[in-house]
């Protein structure tokens, strides 16, 4: 199976070279809201899909692929005594 370019360094990395000043965290936040955008049929700024795009999360349709619905999956679910992973990331980056 190909190894998933969604690390801590090519997010980062990443988000750089787009011109985003986010922190890695905030990048895996933004990846994974860009990627249920992209999935559910909406569009994204030209630099946002670039991001997205970076990281060969999706299919030519724009739906989620192996690896992205894999990446959903370990941000977006815990079992029903934990909190997802995402949660934290919301907690962080999303409250006013």
């Amino acid at each position: 199976m190909k190894e998933s370019k969604v690390t801590d360094e090519n997010l980062y990395i990443t988000a750089r070279l787009l011109g985003f000043e986010w922190t890695t965290d905030e990048a895996k936040l933004n990846l994974f809201e860009l990627l249920i955008k992209a999935g559910a049929g909406y569009h994204n700024s030209h630099t946002e899909e670039g991001f997205l795009r970076s990281f060969e999360l999706m299919k030519a349709d724009r739906t989620p692929n192996k690896t992205g619905r894999k990446f959903i999956m370990e941000m977006g679910y815990a079992s029903s005594n934990k909190k997802a992973k995402i949660f934290y990331h919301i907690k962080k980056w999303r409250q006013s």
